[in-house]
């Protein structure tokens, strides 16, 4: 069932800056859209995708200390620059990437916007 399109967000409420990956489903891919760095000061939101789901992945870490927001839903080998992929092209661990490991977050169909919240 397709929903109307959710602008996600995410917002930085850590004391430090991060950086994030999200992942959603996309019809150019035939599992996930992967893209990434987004750069989030503390105290700053930033629109991160938009997507006809109700659900999206995503991957966050602090640039000041060694916190991460990380999951298990997926596993992508992600270059240290800006990128934006389907997964399948990520599946391979070559020189220059890492692997990361995404968390799942649903929310509610219909929404206008969603924001996750990257809490100490």
């Amino acid at each position: 069932m397709m929903l109307t399109n959710t602008q996600v967000h995410i917002t930085n409420r850590y004391p430090h800056q991060t950086q994030a990956i999200v992942a959603y489903r996309d019809s150019a891919c035939t599992g996930w859209m992967v893209r990434g760095w987004f750069v989030i000061d503390s105290g700053d939101t930033r629109h991160v995708a938009n997507t006809d789901r109700d659900y999206i992945l995503f991957f966050a870490e602090s640039n000041g200390d060694d916190t991460v927001w990380d999951g298990s839903v997926i596993t992508v080998n992600v270059p240290n620059k800006r990128f934006g992929t389907c997964d399948t092209y990520l599946q391979q661990a070559l020189p220059g990437t890492r692997p990361l490991g995404l968390r799942m977050r649903n929310f509610s169909p219909g929404l206008e916007t969603f924001t996750i919240s990257l809490v100490p």
